[in-house]
């Protein structure tokens, strides 16, 4: 495939080569180089299988990117929704019977590191579904904004007053520290010429 130079070939298999270490989703690394180098998410994708598909490609870039040989061509089983509804029944079960959520996943995976992290991936954006559907099924009512506005209104008034009453408060102890250094240059200067010497010459007795 034309157009990948070196730099963003390299780059795409270092992050290829990091996502198999933490359970992190190709497709997730696919959208982020096809960002950052302002291609189609389809063609980072497909450059990406037709070099990890070529055991000569794949030697002679091991010198720059360490593990590449550790890739492989076949792709990760998508999770079904009834995988989905599996996985979050049994976690919720283990929950119950007071089973933390790392430990259900780790017993789930049977010891396999990267599928443990992809469940807790799929458990934790599951988590993230319910908190934004919860959100969008809140309803409200015209009454409530004239609520918020008014106590955002109050808010920013309290700020503001916290703001002023801060800054006068600053003034004034400034013009209380400027007075007590003048004081302090008036004393200093009674004190030099008040001062008696303690010891008087034998020319003197």
């Amino acid at each position: 495939m034309k157009g990948f130079t070196q730099f963003e070939t390299e780059l795409l298999l270092k992050e290829a080569v990091n996502a198999n270490l933490s359970g992190k989703s190709l497709s997730a690394v696919f959208e982020e180089i096809a960002l950052k180098t302002n291609r189609a998410k389809g063609s980072v994708r497909n450059y990406y299988y037709t070099i990890i598909k070529d055991e000569d490609k794949k030697r002679q870039l091991e010198k720059s990117v360490l593990g590449v040989q550790n890739l492989k061509a076949t792709k990760a089983q998508a999770f079904t929704k009834q995988d989905e509804s599996t996985l979050i029944e049994q976690i919720n079960s283990g929950r119950k019977s007071g089973k933390s959520v790392r430990r259900v996943i780790l017993e789930l995976s049977n010891g396999d590191q990267k599928l443990a992290l992809r469940y807790q991936n799929k458990y934790r954006n599951y988590l993230k579904k319910c908190e934004m559907e919860k959100f969008q099924n809140t309803t409200i009512r015209p009454e409530d904004f004239k609520y918020f506005a008014k106590l955002s209104h109050e808010i920013d008034s309290l700020v503001e007053k916290i703001k002023d009453k801060y800054a006068n408060e600053c003034v004034k102890l400034k013009k209380e520290n400027q007075q007590l250094l003048r004081e302090i240059k008036v004393l200093k200067r009674r004190y030099q010429s008040n001062v008696t010497p303690f010891f008087i010459s034998d020319k003197n007795m």
